[in-house]
């Protein structure tokens, strides 16, 4: 099998160049961040151009939907690439995809293919002439068709549709792909082909059948009226003459009467048939229940077909309903819109509001930075001024201590002057018992009061200069906490403006969360509309169940009717011939013979009746014989039809167990009626617990993800075990079709795929969680997006 497992890209869409190396066995998540638009985080990052790159290497045509395939080359570019290699685990061969589209050339394609060792292979089959058969023998290499690749490989909006979505017809198709119903088809179609000569063969010999008994009937009606023993008389001749002309008109106002009726009954056959296409159209087109249903009840009365169920009142319900959860759709999308409008609003406002505060804050810092080294530098300043003070403390304190010294001594030496003495004869001044001298201690005294009045003075200034050094440590301290203040200020106005901040932060969580409940409002009033359009499904279902019965029974009527016409004109047709004979045998044969002619012409027809009914017998046994083979055959096909649908349901729901779902699929259809036709109407039931829960549309959006999942990997599994050894490819690609189911519901499927080993993309706007290993994020910044793995 095919696995595709690099490619390069250049000009496509909004990529100007990029490779991805395609994980094999895994699960990986695609996701966007589109840094262009705050409007569109996940949209238009260009995780789709991935995807589109592949279908244009593999079919040569784009996704999306535009007029050709030059709209998704890069708008700044006049050209793209794209190159795409697919490895084989069946044989080890490599096989290479290269593609240029260009604006102004034709497409030009080339194809590569390598052996195990390198070496390039089958090079008169790469090689082609155009790119028509470039792009069929890539299909006919991989062994898929277009329609596989975009139902079961590559699936997006623009292409996919899903098997509970589709037609009946798009249903039966899908079955019939699988169960190769076509090759009986074909089958059918020739023992039809064998049995239209034999039906036309046996259609002529009922009618000679039908013919010759009405010659019977009307030989037996002569031989009745026939009188023999006055065969002879002349008036009983020509009263038999006048009874057999009689008789003759009779039949043919007999035959222009039926075929009177057989003309009308052609027409209302035709106009039944032609109101079987009407309907069928009507059946197959949009048209809304209530408008379909009063259709059909007036061509009921219109066309005498009977009265049909009463669907009006149950009809005008839905209608109601239908309209009420529409306009609650509409209604509930455009709050969503203004929701928005107002989250995009506060978002951008919050945004603003944060940048300045982070600007406001960084300030912040870094002013306070700033101011925390001038208080720093005040602080030292304040230190060296306080070690000023100090010192000119303790000169003080040694000043006011030598003071009390010296005020002591001037006291002690004041004392002794007080007590000195005067000799009367010479004058000498002298203290008693003391041989210090009066000068002495005047000088003393002197020196002491001297000392003391310049320590004074000495304080004094002291005292100065500690006051003006003081008032300057008081400024220094006014500045720091003049400082400090406008940092208390501007923290309080920076923690104002976080609570403001913060507010925005909650009214922006606020409107998130309206948008998050409007939004699961509107997937529940979007699955009760689903509900109620499954409900209008099988209600619409019935209608034209009953309509189409009706019909049906009709038809059946008319032509039986028609055949039944046919059968008498054929046996009037007879016995007119045969009134025609008499009358020719009266005038040709002798009056006395005319009995024994009309015994002997009996006798004629009941050995040609008997030939003509073996005749029929044995057509009608080769007949019978094809049209055995013909129900053989539709009833082989129904077979392996339901083998197929039983088929697919049992993988459907191995894959629903395997997801984490409990909810099963019930398939059914092909059934062929008593008359050996195959009635295909397939029907879709949804149970749990073995119980049926309704239709498909009634479920939610995650559960109809889940569903359609395990659909997509069972028609992509049946579709690769079509293929023959060595094809087939093993990837899916998702785009965004799973995106109804929340990020529990999305782990969960990557789970499962991771466990089956299935390689897979799959693109989504949903969440995903962090921890997921096996994810792609696609930036778009100024124009171009980028992988970022």
């Amino acid at each position: 099998m095919w696995r595709l497992t690099e490619l390069k890209i250049r000009n496509i869409v909004s990529f100007h160049e990029a490779t991805l190396k395609i994980q094999q066995g895994v699960a990986t998540l695609i996701f966007g961040k589109n840094e262009d638009n705050a409007s569109q985080p996940n949209n238009g990052s260009g995780k789709s151009s991935l995807i589109e790159a592949i279908s244009l290497a593999l079919n040569g045509e784009q996704l999306r939907k535009v007029k050709s395939v030059e709209e998704i080359i890069n708008d700044h570019a006049d050209e793209a690439y794209v190159y795409l290699r697919l490895d084989n685990d069946y044989d080890d061969t490599v096989f290479t995809i290269e593609r240029n589209i260009s604006r102004n050339a034709a497409q030009v394609v080339e194809c590569h293919k390598y052996a195990a060792t390198g070496e390039e292979i089958e090079t008169d089959k790469t090689i082609q002439p155009t790119v028509s058969d470039y792009n069929k023998f890539i299909l006919s290499e991989i062994g898929l068709s277009k329609d596989d690749i975009y139902n079961n490989f590559i699936l997006c909006d623009n292409k996919y549709e899903s098997f509970f979505d589709c037609s009946d017809k798009n249903k039966k198709e899908v079955i019939n792909r699988f169960s190769n119903g076509f090759i009986i088809d074909e089958s059918i179609a020739r023992v039809q082909a064998d049995m239209e000569p034999i039906s036309v063969h046996l259609g002529e010999a009922n009618n000679t059948v039908i013919n010759i008994k009405g010659s019977i009937s009307a030989i037996e009606n002569e031989l009745v009226q026939v009188d023999e023993k006055k065969a002879n008389a002349k008036e009983e001749r020509e009263a038999r003459i006048a009874r057999l002309d009689r008789q003759i008109q009779q039949c043919r106002e007999d035959i222009e009467a039926v075929e009177d009726k057989k003309q009308k009954g052609e027409k209302r056959l035709e106009l039944l048939q032609s109101l079987q296409t009407s309907v069928a159209s009507l059946e197959e087109s949009d048209t809304a229940l209530l408008e379909a249903y009063n259709q059909i009840k007036q061509m009921c009365q219109d066309h005498e077909l009977g009265t049909i169920s009463e669907y009006d009142a149950l009809s005008e319900k839905y209608k109601q309903e239908l309209s009420n959860l529409t306009v609650s759709i509409k209604d509930i999308k455009a709050q969503i819109i203004e929701a928005s409008r107002l989250v995009k609003k506060r978002q951008k406002t919050y945004e603003e509001q944060k940048t300045l505060y982070n600007q406001h804050s960084n300030e912040q810092t870094e002013l306070t930075k700033q101011d925390q080294a001038l208080i720093e530098k005040i602080n030292k300043e304040i230190a060296k001024i306080d070690q000023q003070l100090d010192n000119i403390e303790a000169q003080v304190k040694t000043h006011k201590k030598r003071q009390a010294e010296l005020e002591a001594l001037i006291a002690k030496n004041s004392a002794m002057m007080d007590g000195v003495v005067i000799c009367p004869k010479c004058e000498h001044k002298f203290f008693v018992g003391n041989e210090v001298s009066v000068e002495e201690i005047r000088k003393n005294l002197i020196g002491f009061r001297t000392e003391m009045e310049e320590s004074k003075s000495k304080v004094e200034k002291l005292n100065e200069e500690f006051d003006s050094i003081d008032e300057k440590a008081e400024t220094k301290s006014e500045e720091a906490d003049e400082i400090n203040k406008k940092i208390k200020v501007r923290n309080i106005e920076l923690n104002n403006e976080y609570s403001a901040l913060v507010a925005l932060s909650k009214e922006v969580d606020q409107s998130e969360n309206n948008v998050s409940t409007l939004q699961k409002r509107l997937v529940s009033t979007e699955n009760d509309l689903d509900r109620l359009n499954g409900k209008i499904d099988v209600l619409r279902n019935r209608l034209f169940g009953e309509i189409n019965g009706i019909l049906e029974g009709r038809v059946m009527n008319g032509e039986n009717f028609i055949k039944q016409q046919d059968s008498s004109i054929k046996f009037i047709q007879g016995q007119m011939a045969q009134y025609q004979q008499s009358k020719r045998d009266i005038l040709e044969t002798p009056e006395t013979d005319f009995a024994a002619s009309l015994k002997a012409s009996l006798e004629k027809y009941q050995a040609d009746l008997e030939k003509a009914e073996e005749i029929v017998a044995d057509v009608q046994a080769e007949y019978n014989r094809l049209k055995e083979q013909e129900v053989h055959f539709t009833m082989f096909k129904s077979h392996i039809a339901r083998k197929k649908i039983d088929a697919l349901s049992l993988i459907v729901n191995d894959f629903l167990e395997k997801i984490g779902s409990d909810i099963r699929l019930k398939l059914e259809g092909f059934t062929v009626t008593k008359t050996g036709k195959l009635r295909d109407k397939i029907s879709v039931q949804v149970m749990r617990d073995g119980i049926d829960c309704g239709s498909y549309h009634k479920f939610s959006g995650g559960e109809k993800a889940r569903l359609n999942l395990a659909c997509i990997l069972s028609l992509h599994t049946l579709t690769n075990s079509n293929c023959e050894d060595g094809k087939g490819l093993d990837c899916i690609i998702i785009d965004e079709l799973l995106d109804k189911s929340d990020e529990m519901g999305m782990a969960t499927y990557c789970e499962a795929l991771n466990k089956l080993g299935q390689t897979a993309l799959l693109i989504t706007q949903g969440g995903v969680s962090e921890s997921y290993p096996h994810k792609l994020l696609i930036v778009k910044k100024q124009g171009i997006s980028t992988i970022s793995n």
